[in-house]
Order: C-alpha cells, then structure tokens, then sequence
C-alpha cells in the first residue's frame, strides 16, 4: 500500500506533497484543483508507465513494502521503475465498458458474484438475481431480473445500479491474479450517478470490496455529502484519508489532510468542500 506521495513538475503541480495516504483515500477540492493529475500520478506510479515522452517531471510514493520511484532522469540512463501494481481505473462516465462485461461473466463462472446482488439490491430491491450478460443485436448487453415478464435492460435501471455494478466488477481481484505489491483502484468523481441518499451503501460496498480484494482506493469528489457518507460508512476512520487541494497564499498547489475535527467540522457546519 502506498504510504505517501511527491509529484514535481507534473500537470499544475511544481512540487506537491501528500502525507497519510490510506487504504481509502478521497480527494476534494475546487475545479482545477489538480484531483484528476493526483489519480493520472497514482496510476503512473503503480503501473510503471513509460515516460520517456514526459520530460522534466518525477513521480515518487513509499509503499508499505517497498519503495516505488518514476524518474525520467533514471529511465533515460536504462534505469526503469519497480515491478507494476495492478491498477483498475473507472472513469466518471456511468455506462457499462464491454470489459466490465465480460469480468461480470467470469464473477458468475466462479460464484463469485453474491456480493454483487447483494450491492445492487442496496440501490434496487427489485433485483432478484446476479445481472446476466447476453449478446443482443450483435452487441454484448447486461440485463436484470426484476420479476416482469422479460428481463430489463441495464440501461434501464437507473444511473446508479450502473455504477455500482461497475465499481463491484472492478473492484472484484480475478482470482488467478497474484495481489503481488498489492492493487490500487482509482474512481473519478465515485459520486457520479448515485443519489445522495444511496451514497452511504456505496461506500460501504466499496470499504468492503476494499478490504476483500486487498485493494488501495483512491477517489476525487465535487459534493460534501459524498464525503459526509464516507466518513459514517467507512466501518475502520484509520483506513480513510480525506485529501483537500488548494493554493496558498503563494498561488502554490498544496494537499492538505483533514483531521477528523475537521472532516466533523465541515459536517457540522455545512463548509464547502470544493
């Protein structure tokens, strides 16, 4: 697990640091704030991306086992970054990728997906059984059993019976994979979709399926409810982190991490968060 990053000379970032990175990690901030150029640099880190056309910047994160470093100086000179951690990434779009499908096929293969329908019946009690996958018009298309006459599109169920299901499949390690240096999933704008009043289900689901798949989670949000559900719904607070980007007075990129006084505080008053 990643225990702190440095990212220098990256996107809006000179030199940014953050400390107290966790297994659940949450970024707020204002628009343009840098939250989708920190997940860009988690992933690059894990991954071990090459940057050989990425001149001029660094990337370096502590991880609990070993250290992880991206260097452009060091690559150019033959020297590359450490094994890669296996990065599953879920963009802030809410429709279902083809991927996600056929993951959802192999879950069910392996019984795996009880935890699944049990997620998804947090947003839709309908649900009476695991979605199935079937090839429609040509096309691979999910749908639900709700107790009608025919199966109901995916597509039809509401924003967030989509997401959720794509975080689960994402979430869920195959089970031939090797968790190795661990796993790290990264969720841009996680609230997409989900009504306000479902966002504590999904955080539990996801503080659950974290902790089953040995996986670091590391999210961007615009809404204080979001960050108000993950602070009730996360069952361990010494898991979460809650990050909040700004500038100082300097006009520099800084992270802060919120004391839970403070994450209590914000609660409290109603502060804003972006």
């Amino acid at each position: 697990m990643f225990t702190d990053l440095r990212i220098k000379n990256f996107r809006l970032f000179d030199d940014l640091k953050i400390d107290e990175l966790r297994r659940v990690n949450l970024f707020v901030g204002k628009n343009n704030a840098g939250k989708t150029a920190v997940l860009e640099a988690v992933a690059m880190v894990a991954a071990g991306e090459d940057l050989d056309n990425a001149r001029g910047f660094e990337i370096r994160a502590a991880h609990t086992d070993q250290r992880h470093k991206i260097d452009v100086d060091e690559q150019a000179k033959g020297k590359g970054p450490p094994p890669p951690i296996a990065v599953e990434y879920i963009p802030p779009n809410i429709d279902l990728a083809d991927s996600d499908a056929e993951r959802l096929i192999e879950l069910r293969k392996q019984r795996r997906a009880d935890d699944i329908l049990n997620a998804l019946r947090g947003i839709e009690p309908r649900i009476k059984s695991v979605p199935e996958v079937l090839v429609s018009e040509g096309s691979t298309k999910v749908f639900c059993d709700i107790g009608a006459q025919e199966l109901m599109p995916l597509g039809l169920m509401g924003a967030g019976t989509t997401r959720i299901l794509r975080l689960l499949v994402r979430m869920e390690r195959p089970s031939a994979s090797n968790a190795g240096n661990g796993r790290v999933c990264i969720v841009d704008e996680i609230d997409n979709g989900f009504h306000h009043e479902t966002l504590g289900h999904m955080w539990q689901v996801l503080d659950e399926a974290s902790r089953r798949n040995a996986t670091q989670v590391f999210a961007t949000t615009h809404s204080r409810e979001c960050l108000e559900a993950a602070y009730k719904a996360i069952i361990d607070l010494d898991d979460l982190a809650i990050h909040r980007l700004e500038t100082d007075r300097n006009g520099a990129s800084r992270c802060v991490t919120l004391t839970r006084e403070a994450i209590e505080g914000t609660m409290r008053h109603g502060f804003e968060v972006r």
